[in-house]
């Protein structure tokens, strides 16, 4: 199992922000920047461990853990301290929501300030299948049901091709310690829930669920690539600022429309949820000249063959 080669395909020289919490997978990723380091000086890698203050004197331990691990690995370490409890108190968001939150704004900050060219981060194929089964659970369209990309333009997760287990072997071939979270036994949270009691269920049903459910994954990434990519080039020939032109909007395929409504929307200042798309879908199928649809701080007004948007999209601009 050659990590360092797939660290290679997905990597160009340049510096990262490396996601270290000190897991077993985050240690295997770690081990693999470190050996990539010393082939070839052009890859640059500064570890990151966000401490949540979820978890008392198992946090700290983790924190001396990996402060250890960088100093005996010659990679610099950067600790960095997050309020997820207070975060959960003002947002209302659940502990998973604001402690992936928090994590990721860390870890720009430190990327940013470092200058990094991306962040890695040590997810996996079993953490792949498990968002693909919390998505489907929550409900999702292609490109949710897509899970977690490869790269996502500042995000790289080099190590989705590899299992869980075969990056805790890939630590003992090096005789490389990692730490246990504890809170990954509890069931509250969604995730545990899922690794714990759904996976081992659907094995029984095809011992090789992991691997179908990534494929899965894929093979809609692609679908969802490709449809992206069409109504891309349709909203650049429809949509001009605020005007939709809708001329022959019907003959256009419903999966593309959709696309490029929501990225309309967006670009407007409004975060889309699939009913906002739905009213919009129904009013420019009305056409109904002077017919308008209400939306969060925005205004939509149908006349003569286009969508308008109002001028209170100002007030979500600014």
């Amino acid at each position: 199992m050659n990590v360092v080669w797939e660290l290679k395909k997905y990597l160009s020289p340049a510096r990262y922000v490396l996601a270290l919490s000190g897991g077993a997978d985050s240690v295997a990723l770690a081990l693999a920047c470190e050996k990539l380091q010393q082939e070839n000086s052009d890859y640059e890698f500064v570890a990151v461990h966000v401490e949540h203050g979820l978890r008392g004197e198992e946090g700290i331990r983790d924190k001396q853990f990996v402060e250890d691990f960088c100093q005996q690995h010659n990679l610099e370490c950067i600790v960095k301290s997050v309020d997820v409890p207070g975060r959960v108190k003002l947002s209302g968001q659940s502990v998973e929501e604001a402690a992936r939150d928090l994590r990721y704004r860390a870890l720009m900050d430190v990327a940013l300030q470092k200058a990094a060219k991306k962040i890695l981060t040590a997810h996996h194929a079993n953490d792949q299948a498990e968002t693909v089964i919390l998505r489907l659970v929550r409900g999702a369209g292609t490109r949710g049901l897509g899970a977690m990309q490869r790269d996502n333009g500042f995000v790289v997760r080099p190590l989705l091709d590899f299992t869980k287990s075969e990056l805790v072997k890939y630590c003992e071939e090096h005789q490389a310690k990692w730490v246990e979270d504890s809170t990954n036994k509890d069931l509250e949270y969604r995730r545990n829930y899922v690794r714990q009691e759904i996976m081992p269920l659907l094995e029984k049903l095809n011992a090789n669920v992991v691997s179908t459910l990534c494929q899965t994954a894929n093979a809609l990434q692609e679908d969802d690539n490709y449809l992206s990519t069409l109504a891309e080039r349709l909203g650049k020939k429809i949509i001009v600022e605020d005007e939709l032109l809708t001329t022959d909007w019907h003959l256009y395929p419903l999966p593309v429309r959709k696309r490029v409504l929501f990225r309309w929307l967006g670009k407007l200042g409004l975060q889309p949820t699939s009913q906002h798309i739905e009213s919009l879908e129904k009013l420019i199928a009305t056409g109904t000249t002077g017919k308008e649809l209400a939306l969060p701080g925005l205004t939509l007004r149908y006349a003569y063959r286009k969508v308008y948007a109002l001028r209170d999209v100002l007030h979500i601009r600014h």
